[in-house]
């Protein structure tokens, strides 16, 4: 009985990991149109993400552009232009513009997942990084 209890111990940290899905940010586009892809990827699904909030910081100014869901973990948006708003959502301010240069961080969260990707804004294009 010991011995199974302990079993039973050793597998719930995998079991909660198992309930975290990761949420993969593809980057791309330009310095005018920042294209973010979202999709999750599970141990038996992958396909467009759920999620809350995605923010974009840059690391020179702070916070830079957030938007958040308007009903929690109720819409998909697979493909999403830095600054314009798919139904569903609502942002905190319209999104300042992108600068040459710069480094950004975006991220995702909510509704059991998280994801972040990073990039920078080199010769007007969106660069993963």
């Amino acid at each position: 009985m010991k011995m199974r209890a302990l079993y039973l111990t050793s597998l719930l940290p995998l079991a909660l990991a198992a309930c975290q899905l990761a949420a993969n940010i593809e980057v791309s586009g330009t310095v005018s149109a920042a294209v973010f892809i979202i999709q999750e990827e599970g141990l038996l699904w992958s396909g467009p993400a759920t999620f809350d909030e995605l923010a974009v910081v840059s690391a020179a100014d702070g916070h830079q552009w957030r938007m958040t869901a308007k009903n929690n973990c109720a819409e998909k948006a697979p493909r999403i232009v830095y600054g314009q708003i798919p139904a569903g959502f609502t942002a905190d301010r319209p999104a300042p513009a992108l600068k040459e240069g710069r480094s950004y961080d975006v991220f995702v969260s909510g509704c059991g997942r998280i994801g972040k990707a990073s990039f920078r804004i080199i010769g007007g294009r969106v660069v993963s990084i």
